[in-house]
């Protein structure tokens, strides 16, 4: 085994002899200490004596981690040769640890049984068959969450996702926080009253309403993302919605016809600058060569649609009241419960004895 080693240390030495082959091969075992990567090197280095005596200049360049369950070394290896620009690379490949026989067993169990219980809560009812498959649904997810844990990869995975969710929370607690302040200011000094004199005194009646709340809500969300627009700006406008819309879609559906409008209408606050969150992620993603402009102006298209959706919710309402459940044909006042009496013994107001 020495030969193969001295040969490596060669090549290593002399890379201006490499980049003259004709071919360039990279070859990234797991690890380079273990007698069965050694004799892989070995084999390599057979390969490209016999193709050079063939008359084909190939260059093997032999590297990898030390322990073969350094992960981190072994990309920076794939990375190294990939900016070296080689012609070809072998790569023994590590692969995260996967989960254990039960472990995939109870992941399909959990499926199934998540499945069958949602078929029973919506064709029957919730009872003990329900229960059961719901318990066995959550059992495996406990079990493939003690399971990812053990594995290094996921556990890191698993801990900035908690991280990122907490943040998250806690931002929506704090702007629900904020707004809650605010509205009770506002409504204290009388701007409820004031903003429904202004929004119900637009021309259009209904429609002029509508219009103009979508249109403001559209460009405000080029400044605020979709939880500040839902906590602050919505609990506003929500009461004099339902009072213009009523006679529309009646009481009970004004407000849900409203949400449904809105949050279509937010969908764009994702998709157009300066503070799209999907145009960022796009750009995170996206090769050097993509300009944000085109990335900008590729959204455009899809701000399009949302709005055309829109509008056809504003034409049609009862693409959102179609599947509603009807009225009540019940009269609350005819409603009569009876509570059966129950014979209780006479109680005793004599004086206690001694």
């Amino acid at each position: 085994m020495r030969t193969p080693l001295a040969l490596l240390l060669a090549l290593a030495a002399l890379p201006a002899a490499v980049r003259s082959a004709d071919y360039q091969i990279a070859v990234i075992p797991k690890g380079t200490t273990h007698e069965y990567w050694r004799s892989i090197n070995a084999g390599a280095v057979k390969a490209q004596r016999e193709l050079k005596a063939a008359g084909t200049d190939v260059a093997i360049i032999w590297k990898g981690p030390l322990l073969e369950d350094d992960r981190e070394q072994q990309i920076q290896v794939v990375e190294n040769f990939i900016s070296q620009k080689v012609g070809a690379i072998v790569l023994a490949a590590m692969h995260h640890k996967d989960f254990s026989a039960t472990g995939n067993k109870l992941l399909y169990v959990g499926v199934i049984a998540a499945g069958i219980g949602t078929m029973i809560g919506i064709f029957m009812s919730e009872g003990l068959l329900f229960k059961l498959a719901f318990v066995v649904t959550y059992f495996a997810v406990v079990w493939i969450c003690l399971e990812a844990v053990r594995i290094p990869e996921l556990r890191d995975l698993i801990k900035q996702g908690y991280e990122t969710t907490m943040r998250i929370t806690t931002m929506v607690v704090f702007i629900l926080i904020g707004s809650s302040c605010f509205s009770v200011v506002f409504l204290g000094v009388s701007g409820g009253v004031w903003l429904e004199n202004m929004l119900t005194s637009l021309p259009g009646g209904v429609w002029g309403f509508l219009i103009f709340i979508n249109l403001f809500i559209f460009f405000l969300a080029f400044f605020l993302d979709f939880f500040e627009i839902a906590f602050i700006i919505l609990p506003m406008i929500a009461p004099i919605a339902q009072k213009v819309l009523a006679p529309v879609v009646g009481p009970d559906y004004a407000l849900i016809w409203f949400g449904v409008m809105l949050c279509v209408n937010m969908q764009t606050s994702f998709m157009h600058p300066p503070f799209g969150f999907a145009l960022f992620y796009l750009r995170g993603v996206a090769p050097k060569e993509v300009k944000s402009s085109d990335i900008y102006w590729g959204a455009l298209p899809w701000v399009g649609l949302q709005m055309i959706m829109v509008v056809l919710v504003i034409a049609f309402p009862i693409t959102v009241t179609a599947l509603l459940d009807k009225p009540s044909t019940v009269d609350p006042n005819k409603v009569r419960i009876e509570i059966p009496q129950i014979e209780l013994p006479p109680l005793n107001f004599d004086a206690p004895k001694k």
